[in-house]
């Protein structure tokens, strides 16, 4: 960033507040928009910012309007990479550096592999990380407006994820220069909305300012009359206000800003004046070798027109870059080139990048040339291949964009499928991909319904964009997804079955099977998912027979089929060959079938291997937060509430989309119902709202779930009228299917719903004709694999009396179930014990119940608890005669007196040892002893 040549005027309190920023910017990313007009001052704000502070390192990114991919990212990183050797590089960002080749090519160590965008935001992250780690970093990116797609994506990572280090990203901006509808726009009202940004608007000066800055620039205080002539001449912009003070004061200056920028420009002679017209057209910088091939003869001698243009302070030599001064500048000469010159020099910049002056990596540069020249025969298949290009370097959007262009002029070219080596529907998926990839499955979807006009019926082209748009309905979680994968399939079963035709199906059949999985036609799915399998197996494909064994495996598990699941897993693990997509896969639905089949250590064993995996592959700040989610359900399911809390935070701390924010928040309301926050429980559902209304035609799991998680917190406010409306959702299956997994514990919480509205009044609700409706419904699924412990619990809940309690509390220690049951379980037998007389036996169970509530932290069942003992007149800690311990409690120290260890008193009692844990913490407790040893000798002693 240069040095300030001009002293900085009205912008203190801009000034003061960027450095706030940069202060502020301790431990974690720091955001600062600068918005303004063309000349208003945001560069010079910035220099002066750099030039107080010299504790920081700056780096600068320009944005340029040629379509470059990462241009302005890879500019800003280009000096922290050269300081870099590739060893370095690759310790610091670990299996990003592959990613990184995209960006800098001088990398390439011909193995790219199958990084992702993903990788690549990850890579920068590690590297503005290890950068920013001596001192702070300020990463400058000017003229956001003019920015590329894929650098775009690179920002809105930074800002979204902030990298843990000391750096303040400072943005700048023209916003009318941003259309209504450039994704600049929109990632600009979301830092609006981002509370922790700083975003300073900059003002023209007023008539003070004015004057100061005039009085500065000229040495001496102007007159009221030439300050009024400066006001109006510069509307207040101070770079305008720089060329009135320097042009003096000559009342033939012209009035409009544009023409006063040409002063100096028409003072050059034809020579100067012809280079940089020549120069305007190759953008604000251009290289000195470039302009040297453009200009060929047009000069006897560019050199000495370059230096007599630097001069008149219009351009500024920057080593082997030629630059205008200001971006206004090489506008205003950009317009004085006539229409007929302008599509010539065009053409000559194309020809120079394709000989080879410039920069590596300008293809998108020399489409856009050609696009200048009005030469649609070059510029298409120029756009191609820039298309190819961004891709490899994973700039999807950026892909997306040039795809776009190519698709514009494809009824302009003669023989456009020759040129592009593929059909129109074929580009048309392909850039459709990208748009998927570089999340804007919104255009994506307009993309494709706009081609199938072009696609014959019955052709594989018509199943290519069928599959595509299922895929992007799926991306949108919107309807419609199933529909469209059945329509490419029937179309395909009538075609001659090529490779290729067989490959989509595959495809096709693996994507629809993850569907019907999702909305609970598990049968159907399980079919599908192995026929996918099958077919991916014939055309040697085992990546897309691992997705399709996986999910015929995750389908195996809903059914019941709990050794077929499990060994289909591990044969799509197996397949996966350790590839990131395949392997995120694994971890997400393996972890997934053991919580569902209530093996909730090994589903949170699996889901932690997964994190670890996914921050190994550089991917843990966008995959690793579905598998946050997957880790997050298990801790919940075992009553580890603060260890549930870390993973949920901090995987929402990442920002990621809404429906990976709908399951985390699904899952932090469930932690926060059940730990008695019943208000912020309520709100964090309230937020979610329209993302769980969006989800549920179209994913069973996620409707269940989170109608399981109102309806239990409308129990913990007594509210059974609004419990038992969430709880209806449990009878509701599309096409008549259920997922097994989902009833049981939807059940319990019907069953308690029921239970409450026998003593308040529900009106239309006959608690004992829906009971009996109930568990008819759970009768159906008596086959799955924890049905004979949920059973006993919810009849229970029917017949509400001491006996049917007790049976109960026996099994509510099975470690299938979910933690919070066991101390439910005896609390409910207390509360039945009490009516039936028995209040010694109640107490000793309402004691064992606060025990357990207690040591795992559910507040919720602690007040429940507390106040039973309240109203029955109970003590809490003292139960029985002479002895502190509850029967249960006796029932452990005499068998710790005996020397079984807790797994050995787990299978005696029949209860988990996590359970026989909590109880010896107690007897310690309650002992006064510091260890088992003296705890059985007590034992001993008492015999």
């Amino acid at each position: 960033m240069t040095t300030p040549r001009t002293p900085l005027v009205g912008r203190e309190d801009a000034l003061e507040a960027l450095a706030r920023a940069l202060d502020d910017a301790d431990g974690a990313l720091r955001t600062a928009l600068v918005e303004g007009e063309a000349g208003i001052g945001k560069t010079r704000l910035l220099s002066e910012l750099a030039a107080r502070r010299a504790d920081v390192r700056v780096v600068e990114g320009r944005c340029v309007d040629d379509g470059a991919a990462y241009a302005s990212i890879a500019g800003a990183l280009r000096p922290i990479v050269a300081e870099r050797d590739p060893e370095e590089l690759r310790r610091i960002t670990g299996a990003g550096y592959r990613a990184l080749q995209g960006l800098f090519p001088q990398l390439a160590d011909g193995d790219v592999g199958d990084s992702t965008a993903a990788q690549v935001n990850e890579a920068i992250a590690l590297l503005l990380e290890d950068a920013a780690r001596e001192r702070p970093l300020m990463l400058a990116i000017e003229d956001l407006h003019w920015v590329d797609p894929a650098s775009l994506g690179v920002i809105r990572a930074l800002v979204r994820v902030p990298p843990a280090a000391r750096i303040l990203l400072i943005i700048t901006a023209r916003p009318e220069d941003v259309g209504r509808t450039d994704p600049v726009r929109g990632f600009l009202r979301e830092l609006g909305r981002d509370r922790g940004a700083t975003r300073i608007a900059l003002d023209p000066l007023d008539r003070d300012d004015v004057r100061r800055l005039t009085t500065a620039l000229s040495g001496r205080t102007p007159s009221p009359a030439e300050l009024d002539r400066f006001v109006e001449r510069s509307d207040g912009v101070p770079f305008y206000l720089e060329e009135v003070v320097a042009l003096g004061d000559d009342a033939r200056l012209p009035d409009g800003l544009r023409e006063l920028l040409l002063v100096r420009y028409e003072r050059l002679s034809a020579d100067a004046q012809r280079v940089l017209r020549h120069m305007a057209v190759g953008g604000i910088r251009v290289r000195h070798e470039l302009l040297i091939r453009v200009l060929d003869d047009a000069v006897a001698d560019p050199d000495d027109a370059l230096r007599e243009a630097a001069r008149e302070r219009l351009i500024v030599l920057d080593g082997q870059v030629c630059a205008f001064r200001h971006a206004l500048v090489g506008e205003a000469i950009l317009g004085d080139v006539m229409p007929g010159e302008l599509q010539l020099l065009h053409a000559r910049y194309a020809e120079a990048l394709e000989y080879g002056a410039g920069d590596e990596g300008q293809l998108a540069a020399i489409a856009s040339h050609w696009d200048g020249a009005r030469d649609a025969a070059r510029a298409f298949p120029a756009w191609i291949e820039a298309t190819r290009a961004a891709r490899a370097a994973f700039a999807f959007a950026s892909a997306a964009q040039h795809g776009e262009r190519a698709l514009a002029l494809w009824d302009a070219v003669p023989d456009a499928e020759r040129l592009a080596r593929m059909s129109r529907i074929e580009l048309t998926g392909r850039t459709a991909s990208h748009l998927r990839n570089a999340g804007d499955a919104e255009r994506a979807l307009r993309l494709i319904d706009g081609a199938r006009s072009h696609a014959p019926a019955g052709s594989l082209d018509a199943a290519h964009l069928l599959n595509g748009r299922g895929k992007t309905l799926s991306l949108l979680a919107r309807p419609g997804a199933v529909e469209a994968y059945r329509g490419s399939l029937e179309i395909l079963a009538e075609l001659e079955p090529s490779r290729e035709v067989q490959s989509l199906r595959a495809s096709a059949m693996t994507s629809l099977a993850g569907r019907l999985m999702l909305i609970g036609q598990i049968a159907e799915a399980c079919e599908v998912a192995d026929q996918g399998a099958a077919l991916a197996r014939e055309i040697g494909n085992p990546l897309l027979e691992s997705i399709a064994v996986n999910l015929a495996a995750r389908s195996y598990g809903s059914l019941g089929r709990i050794t077929d699941a499990y060994a289909g897993m591990e044969r799509a693990r197996a397949l996966a060959e350790d590839h990131s997509g395949a392997m995120i896969r694994y971890w997400v639905n393996a972890s997934d079938l053991a919580e569902r089949t209530g093996d909730h250590e090994r589903a949170l064993a699996i889901a932690r291997e997964g994190i670890a995996g996914a921050r190994r592959r550089g991917i843990d700040r966008t995959s690793g937060v579905i598998l946050a989610s997957n880790a997050a359900d298990p801790l919940i399911a075992l009553g580890r509430w603060s260890e549930a809390r870390s993973e949920i935070g901090g995987a929402l701390a990442l920002s990621p989309p809404s429906t990976y924010r709908s399951y985390l928040a699904r899952a932090k309301a469930s932690v926060l119902t059940w730990t008695g926050e019943l208000d912020a429980a309520t709100a964090t559902l309230a937020a979610e709202d329209r993302t769980f209304t969006a989800l549920a035609p179209i994913d069973q799991q996620s409707r269940l779930e989170v109608a399981r998680v109102r309806a239990d917190l409308a129990l913990a406010r007594t509210d059974a009228a609004a419990a038992w409306d969430a709880s209806q959702e449990m009878f509701i299956a599309p096409g008549g299917a259920f997922d097994a997994a989902h009833v049981f514990p939807f059940a319990w919480t019907a069953a308690r719903t029921i239970a409450l509205a026998r003593r308040t009044t529900v009106p239309g609700l006959d608690p004992q004709r829906e009971m009996r409706r109930l568990r008819a419904h759970v009768a159906k699924f008596s086959w799955w694999p924890s049905a004979s412990a949920w059973e006993p619990i919810i009849r229970a809940e029917d017949s509400d009396d001491a006996p049917a309690w007790a049976e109960a509390a026996v099994v509510a220690d099975d470690p299938r179930l979910l933690s919070v049951v066991s101390p439910y379980v005896r609390i409910r037998h207390a509360e039945a014990l009490l009516r039936a007389g028995e209040r010694r036996a109640s107490a000793d169970a309402l004691e064992e119940a606060l025990t357990l509530a207690r040591a795992r932290g559910t507040g919720l069942l602690v007040d429940h608890a507390e106040r039973l003992a309240r109203e029955s007149g109970f003590t809490p800690g003292r139960t029985r005669t002479g002895s502190s311990l509850t029967p249960r409690e006796e029932q452990i120290l005499a068998l710790l007196t005996d020397g079984l260890t807790n797994r050995e008193i787990a299978e005696r009692l029949f209860i988990s040892a996590k359970t026989v844990s909590v109880h010896v913490s107690a007897v310690l407790r309650k002992l006064g002893t510091a260890n088992r040893t003296e705890a059985a000798r007590i034992g001993t002693s008492s015999r």
